[in-house]
């Protein structure tokens, strides 16, 4: 019986990610819309019929510059959706 090597790898660059996938044998989770990078026909994706684990999200921005007023008003809105009534709902999205 072989053995499996499995590594486990934790980014928050999708550069690194597609070479990753690309160039090491990888495989990952991502959103559908970032399965065609640029254009791009190198990946394949694998349907999934399971519910997938609802993920956490941040608002990233340079602590050099001020974020303009749309955005801090998205912050906002965003952090007061995921602090109603303190619970966490899942929202289903169909995709076709």
């Amino acid at each position: 019986m072989a053995s499996v090597l499995k590594t486990s790898l934790k980014t928050d660059s999708v550069v690194t990610i597609y070479n990753l996938v690309l160039n090491a044998d990888f495989l990952t989770v991502i959103p559908c819309d970032m399965t065609s990078p640029f254009g791009s026909n190198q990946f394949i994706t694998i349907p999934v019929e399971e519910t997938l684990p609802v993920a956490q999200y941040a608002a990233v921005w340079s602590k050099n510059y001020r974020i303009k007023k749309a955005a801090s008003v998205l912050v906002e809105l965003a952090k007061e959706y995921s602090s109603y009534n303190g619970c966490r709902r899942r929202q289903l999205i169909e995709v076709g």
